[in-house]
């Protein structure tokens, strides 16, 4: 059985209105969930203790504090003026107790003061 080109025309332009109602839909979905993901990060972002500088300083390690995680652990060093803080290792490399290392001390705007451990020095 064949249409008419009238009823052809008709028929096709009601398969494409449809297509597209489902297209739009999905792209409203899409673009919010885009716009709700640029919002949480901007938020995130506002929230943030952005780093002003950052210092090379030598430490000797005292010790490791507590377990590691995959991402890296803690180690507690006695920086060259005298104070004790707690570094941040990135790395799997946990050096022994005595270890003189590099530490990176970083200023945050905030006032904050973070450490982490760059290398052992020589």
């Amino acid at each position: 059985m064949r249409l008419s080109r009238g009823n052809d025309r008709k028929l096709t332009q009601l398969i494409w209105r449809e297509r597209l109602k489902r297209l739009g839909a999905a792209s409203a979905v899409a673009a919010l969930l885009i716009a709700g993901a640029v919002y949480f990060n901007y938020e995130r972002s506002l929230r943030a203790d952005p780093t002003v500088s950052v210092n090379s300083v030598e430490a000797t390690v005292i010790e490791g504090t507590g377990r590691g995680t995959r991402k890296g652990h803690v180690m507690h060093v006695r920086i060259v003026d005298g104070r004790e803080v707690d570094a941040w290792v990135s790395s799997g490399y946990s050096p022994a107790p005595g270890t003189h290392v590099l530490i990176a001390e970083g200023h945050h705007k905030s006032g904050k003061l973070s450490y982490e451990l760059l290398r052992a020095v020589q």
